[in-house]
């Protein structure tokens, strides 16, 4: 009977990976297709816009609808990026605390919110650890990018004699105001948690108008 229920969470926890890949690839494919391909369409318009009026002559106004083209390049890049980063991780040759502050900082520049980061003095981590935090990151600021409508972000990377820890919060709406029955937002949630229990953590969301927050866990043990 034993071997049966062993089984049993085997089958269920192949059908979670399988079922959190498939809504992985839908999500980028959505990204890709109203995000992406969206802006070089509109990339695209401006640029022809701006050959109409340098055939009239307009070079001025050409010169500014050129800047705005440019703008929408760089629009463009940043979604690529962000898209290949949850893709595939970065690589962490220094560690988690300095890729988590480096993605803090492309993530203040891509969006204009204010980050704040506290990063202790983090252990050497497995593979399977570092990425699991790292994804819980990514997906807690893509969260509070697309729904909070935040201004400030606090991300603080700690570890003592218990484990390491990780808390994301950001002062926007809440959850309580969000839309209802968004179906992004709590698949997000669901990959956190599954990221985090996997490695015998703890993963814990606390959705305040405010001061909402995310918080991973990782026992000593695990690391």
């Amino acid at each position: 009977r034993q071997q049966s229920v062993a089984n049993q969470k085997l089958r269920l926890m192949a059908h979670k990976i399988v079922q959190a890949q498939e809504e992985e690839r839908t999500r980028v494919s959505r990204e890709l297709h109203d995000g992406v391909c969206q802006w070089l369409a509109a990339a695209k318009f401006t640029f022809e816009t701006a050959s109409l009026q340098l055939a009239k002559g307009d070079a001025e106004k050409c010169e500014s609808t050129l800047t705005l083209g440019i703008e929408k390049i760089q629009k463009v890049i940043g979604d690529v990026r962000e898209i290949s980063h949850v893709l595939i991780p970065p690589e962490m040759d220094d560690g988690l605390g300095p890729t988590i502050e480096q993605a803090c900082r492309e993530f203040g520049e891509r969006t204009g919110i204010e980050m704040s980061v506290q990063v202790g003095n983090i252990p050497v981590l497995n593979q399977w650890v570092a990425n699991a935090l790292f994804r819980t990151f990514q997906e807690a600021t893509q969260n509070i990018e697309k729904h909070a409508n935040a201004k400030h972000v606090n991300v603080v990377l700690e570890s003592d004699k218990g484990g390491i820890w990780m808390r994301v919060t950001d002062d926007g709406q809440g959850m309580v105001t969000k839309r209802p029955g968004n179906k992004d937002h709590g698949i997000g949630l669901i990959n956190m948690r599954e990221r985090i229990e996997n490695q015998g953590g703890e993963f814990e969301f606390l959705p305040m108008p405010g001061a909402t927050s995310v918080t991973a866990h990782i026992p000593i043990n695990n690391l």
